[in-house]
């Protein structure tokens, strides 16, 4: 409704795009078959706001500072521009579900991709899952195991399925858990597959005790806390891993055993005093310090770890989000 868009008509471009790199402002497209098409101020003040192919609409804010094929172009953001977003889950759901099995790996990722935008809305969640789209995404990530696109992309279709607690069930017995951990110890140095696989975590484990307990089973605690270690100056992995910990603790006294037991304490710690200005981080930190002291016997081991001034300075710069955690956390500790 009124943005300028780039249009690919009866032209495939995943398949006719070779390269896809940011140039400055400006977004350079290399074909196959020769040629380029420079796209200037793409990302300065230039007046493209959307992509349409295949009569899907993408948002214009995917990452190429890195050169990337068109599809992991489009399956780098979540963002998503939607006109009649009924008949687009239909599109949507033939690319996935007709015959996934013989999908190219490029076409499996985008139509991933776009399910995962399509799931932020709560209609769109319900729409896939009655569609069977749910083991569809999870068959998809274990026979392309060998790709961290598509773990990414599966990781983040999860997630957005998963704020409901009907999904929260079909994405567990669907093997969901033990796809997006296998992702995880694969490919511990892909920032963006690790983020986007503790935001899964996080959500399976918001309402739904068993789907706790299996992912301590499936060994989920420890991958978060690898990719704590592995990324501790990322904030956006250090958030999202201390609130998936925060929630694995929540009515689970085997879970907050066995989080201290596999060292979480030091990583959080190491987030709250990294990322002193982020109130994210300090709030799920907080967050999770609290919920692991709900256990008796590891207030000890909180306590080992001289969080008090942590604590003091969280409260103090961000209030709001720290001050009740710090302030109940504290409490226990004197």
């Amino acid at each position: 409704a009124g943005l300028d868009s780039l249009v690919f008509d009866g032209v495939d471009p995943v398949a006719r795009v070779s390269l896809v790199t940011r140039d400055g402002d400006d977004l350079m497209l290399d074909f196959d078959a020769g040629g380029s098409l420079r796209i200037a101020q793409f990302y300065g003040d230039g007046t493209v706001e959307k992509i349409v192919s295949g009569g899907v609409i993408y948002a214009t804010t995917g990452d190429a500072a890195v050169p990337v094929s068109f599809a992991e172009f489009l399956a780098s953001t979540d963002d998503v521009i939607l006109r009649d977003p009924g008949d687009q889950t239909t599109e949507v759901g033939r690319m996935v579900f007709e015959d996934h099995t013989t999908s190219t790996e490029d076409e499996s990722k985008v139509a991933i991709a776009e399910l995962a935008r399509l799931a932020v809305s709560y209609d769109h969640r319900i729409a896939i899952s009655a569609a069977g789209g749910i083991p569809v995404i999870i068959d998809t990530m274990a026979q392309r195991i060998d790709s961290p696109s598509i773990q990414r992309v599966g990781c983040s279709a999860i997630q957005n399925l998963s704020c409901n607690e009907d999904n929260e069930v079909a994405i567990a017995e669907s093997g969901g858990i033990a796809a997006i951990i296998s992702g995880m110890d694969l490919y511990v140095d892909n920032v963006k597959l690790q983020h986007k696989a503790c935001a899964a975590l996080r959500n399976l484990a918001a309402s739904n005790n068993d789907n706790r307990a299996a992912i301590r089973r499936d060994g989920g605690i420890e991958s978060i806390i690898t990719a704590m270690c592995a990324h501790d100056e990322q904030k956006h992995v250090q958030e999202v891993a201390c609130s998936a910990l925060g929630n694995l603790c929540l009515q689970n006294d085997d879970n907050r055993v066995a989080i201290v037991a596999a060292g979480a304490l030091p990583r959080i710690m190491l987030a709250l005093m990294t990322h002193t200005e982020v109130a994210g981080v300090q709030e799920k930190g907080c967050r999770a310090l609290y919920n692991l002291s709900v256990s008796p016997e590891n207030v000890r081991a909180i306590r080992e770890e001289e969080p008090e001034t942590v604590l003091w300075d969280a409260a103090s710069k961000f209030p709001n989000e720290c001050g009740e955690w710090s302030r109940k956390l504290l409490e226990k500790l004197t």
